[in-house]
């Protein structure tokens, strides 16, 4: 287009100046000739200018498509609550389990609920999609180095350390406990309830106390790690929603 604009430019300035020799009027030619090179000089920088400001414009729509899929993938990953109230359960399940074998408490039906909810863990998924499409086209689509550090943070430390321990710690201790359940408990349903076979024994088990005191420990750490997580997304995306509103003016 800039090309093409010059180029009608100087064809119709030509064909004044040659209409101008014809008629031997050389002044007006000399003067002529130098207004019209000030006139092409103005067309280019104001076609330039133009021509930057359509390529702003598209570089902006750009990123702004960029940011809406960074901003969808984030609220993916932490519109559900579940993950947090599994872990809050096997927490307090935790914490009630632990308090009756530590102090000999009696047995009661309601203890078979607790037991139940001892393994429970979640998965860790998050929505990777926009952050692999980053890293494939670059990170510097991301304006904003501020935004840009943080988002990468995000998966790079607080997703890896929550997948860690999700994906791998919760895991093993669900199977620690899936061992002990297949032969010191009957009528055992994941997060329902489990019935121990010999509850006083369970009592002056230390292998399975330990196992109950770590599981409480270790989900109360994930747990914060989680909410940690879910506090750093919802300033991120905060300054998406202000990089959004930018971009559209």
């Amino acid at each position: 287009m800039l090309e093409l604009n010059v180029k009608t430019m100087i064809k119709f300035f030509r064909t004044i100046r040659k209409d101008l020799m014809e008629k031997n009027k050389t002044g007006k030619y000399l003067k002529y000739a130098i207004g019209e090179i000030v006139l092409v000089v103005i067309g280019i920088l104001i076609a330039l200018s133009i021509n930057n400001w359509n390529e702003e414009r598209k570089e902006k729509l750009k990123e702004q498509k960029i940011l809406l899929q960074m901003k969808e993938t984030l609220l993916d990953d932490i519109e559900s609550k579940r993950p947090f109230s599994i872990l809050e359960t096997a927490i307090t399940s935790s914490a009630i389990i632990s308090e009756h074998l530590e102090n000999k408490k009696p047995y009661n039906d309601s203890l078979d609920y607790h037991f139940g909810n001892l393994p429970a863990f979640t998965l860790f998924m998050p929505n990777m999609s926009a952050y692999d499409n980053l890293s494939t086209i670059g990170f510097d689509r991301i304006s904003n180095d501020s935004l840009r550090a943080r988002y990468q943070k995000i998966y790079r430390f607080y997703y890896k350390l929550v997948g860690l321990h999700s994906n791998d710690t919760s895991k093993k201790l669900a199977d620690d406990f899936g061992q002990i359940y297949l032969n010191k408990f009957s009528d055992y349903t994941w997060l329902v309830h489990a019935k121990p076979v010999n509850y006083e024994e369970l009592q002056s088990d230390h292998y399975f106390k330990e196992l109950v005191k770590y599981n409480m420990q270790s989900k109360s750490e994930f747990l914060q790690w989680r909410l940690d997580t879910r506090k750093e997304i919802e300033e991120v995306i905060k300054i998406i929603n202000q990089e959004l509103d930018s971009t559209k003016q």
